[in-house]
C-alpha cells in the first residue's frame, strides 16, 4: 500500500494523491507490482529497495548519488503467546531520502508511523524529513523501554514462581524471554551504532533542535541498551542458579533412593542366606534371621543418617 501525505500551512498532516516537493510517501508491505511502481515513478535504487523488504536487515546508513537509506530496527509483539509468556521479535522500517521529498517501506512497523501520523501534541513536518527520522528513533527506543519493562516484570513473576516451586516450565518461560532480550540488545546497539555514525560523519545536515534531539537520542539508546543487558545477565544468573537447584535437588533424591537401595537390601542378603540352606545357621529359632534382618536394616540407616550429619 502506497500512501503520500504533506504538511499543509496549519502545520498539519494531510493526504495528497501525486508525490510533490516536501511530501512523505508512504509505502507498507508492498506487492511486487507495487515495488515495480516505486523504481519506475521515483527511480528508487534498486539495492535499497532490495534492502528495505528483507525483513534480516539491521539498522545502518547508505549513500548513493542522490538517495541515503536508513535502516531502523524497531520491536514489536509476535502475536504468538505461549504460555501467557510475550513473544517479541524485530523488524526493520526503511528511511529513504531524496532531494526533494523522503519515502518510509516497512512490512511489520506500520503501528509507529501510525503512531506519528496520530500524534497531535508533537507533529511532524515533513518537509523536515531528519526531524522526521529522529522523532522516529525516539519513539522505537521509547517502545523498547517499555517493553523492557514488560519483560522484567514477567521475569519477577517468573522467579517467584520459581522459587516456591521449581518446574521446568518455569526455565523454558525464561528461555523464552531471554531470546526477546537478546533481540532486542541487537537491535539496541544497531541503532545505537547507527546514531553514533550520522554524528561522526555528518552525511546531511543537522539543525541546532535536531542537533539536541540526536544527542537525547543517543543518551535513551544508550541506557535502553545498558537496561537490556543487565536484564540479559540477571536472567542468565537465575537461569544457572535454578539449573543448579535442579541438579542439587536430583543428586539428594539419588542420595536418598541409594540408601534406602542398600538398608533394605540386608534384609534380602540375610534371607537368601537361609533360603539357599548354607550349612551351620541356626535354624531351631525362626525369629533370629528377623531379628538379624531388622537389626541391620537399622544399625546401617543408623550409619547412614550420622554421616549426613
Amino acid at each position: 500500500m502506497i500512501n503520500i501525505f504533506i504538511t499543509n500551512d496549519e502545520n498539519k498532516l494531510s493526504e495528497i494523491s501525486h508525490a510533490q516537493k516536501g511530501c512523505w510517501i508512504e509505502v507498507t508491505d508492498p506487492t511486487d507490482e507495487e515495488a515495480a511502481l516505486l523504481v519506475e515513478n521515483y527511480k528508487i535504487n534498486r539495492s535499497f529497495l532490495k534492502a528495505a523488504l528483507d525483513d534480516q536487515e539491521t539498522a545502518h546508513l547508505e549513500q548513493s548519488e542522490d538517495q541515503t537509506l536508513i535502516m531502523i530496527d524497531c520491536c514489536i509483539s509476535s502475536d504468538r503467546e505461549k504460555n501467557n509468556i510475550p513473544q517479541y521479535e524485530t523488524a526493520p522500517i526503511s528511511l529513504i531520502l531524496f532531494d526533494s521529498f523522503f519515502m518510509t517501506i516497512t512490512r511489520k512497523g506500520a503501528q509507529f508511523l501510525n503512531a506519528l501520523k496520530e500524534n497531535e501534541e508533537e507533529p511532524i513536518d515533513t518537509r523536515d524529513p531528519v526531524s522526521f527520522f529522529l522523532i522516529l528513533m525516539k519513539q522505537i527506543s521509547e517502545k523498547f523501554q517499555e517493553e523492557l519493562r514488560t519483560i522484567s516484570s514477567y521475569c519477577d513473576e517468573i522467579t517467584d514462581h520459581l522459587f516456591k516451586k521449581m518446574k521446568n516450565e518455569g526455565l523454558m518461560q525464561m528461555m523464552k524471554l531471554d531470546k526477546s532480550l537478546i533481540f532486542f540488545s541487537s537491535s539496541l546497539q544497531a541503532n545505537q551504532n547507527l546514531l553514533e555514525k550520522i554524528q561522526e560523519t555528518r552525511p546531511f545536515e543537522l539543525s541546532d533542535p535536531n542537533e539536541k534531539l540526536l544527542d537525547e537520542n543517543l543518551v535513551e539508546y544508550r541506557q535502553a541498551s545498558k537496561m537490556c543487558n543487565l536484564y540479559i545477565s540477571v536472567n542468565e544468573r537465575i537461569s544457572d542458579g535454578c539449573s543448579n537447584i535442579l541438579s542439587n535437588s536430583m543428586n539428594i533424591v539419588v542420595e536418598r533412593l541409594t540408601i534406602i537401595t542398600i538398608v533394605f537390601s540386608i534384609p534380602a542378603i540375610i534371607f537368601g542366606f537361609y533360603g539357599m540352606n548354607v550349612k551351620s545357621l541356626n535354624l531351631q529359632h525362626a525369629w533370629l534371621p528377623i531379628f538379624l534382618a531388622l537389626g541391620g536394616s537399622i544399625l546401617c540407616w543408623i550409619i547412614f543418617y550420622r554421616k549426613r550429619r
